[in-house]
């Protein structure tokens, strides 16, 4: 019978450190923010700063509705004060009712507009991905396509891209 001169505990450290190894090859180099936009065109940086802009105005017309908010309420705590010649408590209450109309309505052409430009953009450097995956799919060598099963390469393609953007459809 032969016999092990290795204690347990250094195997158990050698197959960690391989672990360890194996986890540090797999793991995926980060990416930063910038790389991500790297495939965007001049077209594209346009549309996502229109969606930054209009993001911004949809967002600060929620401080402008608690404005609007605090006068309406003040409007109503001084009903009693309203001397003639200044409008009724009713026409005041109207004047509110247009404000609020035209925030809204604001706000929903701007939240279109936000994800419009977004998604716009997006399908734009999806496609531009997937065009430059699949031409360096035909510069490879023949010899690659041979380690690969047929259905495979299709696959990969597709994980690939429902990790990036939603599917073809």
């Amino acid at each position: 019978a032969v016999v092990s001169t290795q204690s347990t505990g250094d195997m158990t450290d050698n197959d960690n450190d391989n672990k360890k190894k194996k986890k540090k090859e797999e793991e995926e180099p980060v990416i930063g923010l910038i790389q991500y936009y790297r495939y965007a065109e001049v077209y594209d940086v346009g549309l996502i700063v229109i969606s930054l802009v209009v993001s911004i105005f949809k967002g600060f017309s929620w401080p402008a509705i608690m404005i609007i908010f605090g006068e309406m309420i003040e409007t109503l705590g001084r009903s009693e004060e309203i001397v003639e010649g200044e409008k009724t408590i009713t026409e005041s209450m109207l004047t509110f009712a247009y404000w609020y109309i035209a925030l809204g309505f604001g706000q929903i052409v701007a939240g279109y507009l936000a994800s419009a430009c977004m998604n716009i953009s997006a399908e734009r450097q999806a496609t531009k991905i997937r065009k430059e995956y699949f031409a360096a799919m035909l510069r490879q060598e023949v010899g690659w396509y041979d380690n690969i099963s047929s259905g495979e390469l299709m696959s990969k393609r597709g994980i690939y891209f429902t990790l990036n953007s939603k599917p073809d459809e």
